[in-house]
């Protein structure tokens, strides 16, 4: 599996865990998607075909409108 989500509550962290990654995946010649990013987790996220949302402290997680799709 190729995907992952990495938590972390300072963005200045999670900026060098980028970097460090993208320098270790250039060892082995791969490389970082143009859909990475750093987002907050309260606006959501789709991974894997679901839609994750926090609200209320709790985390939702529905299928996607392309998952209901298929």
């Amino acid at each position: 599996m190729d995907d992952f989500v990495l938590f972390h509550e300072d963005c200045e962290y999670l900026k060098y865990c980028k970097k460090e990654i993208e320098r270790e995946l250039k060892k082995v010649k791969l490389r970082l998607n143009a859909k990475t990013c750093i987002a907050k987790v309260t606006s959501g996220f789709v991974f894997l075909g679901y839609r994750f949302l926090f609200k209320n402290n709790k985390i939702y997680m529905l299928p996607s409108k392309q998952m209901k799709k298929k």
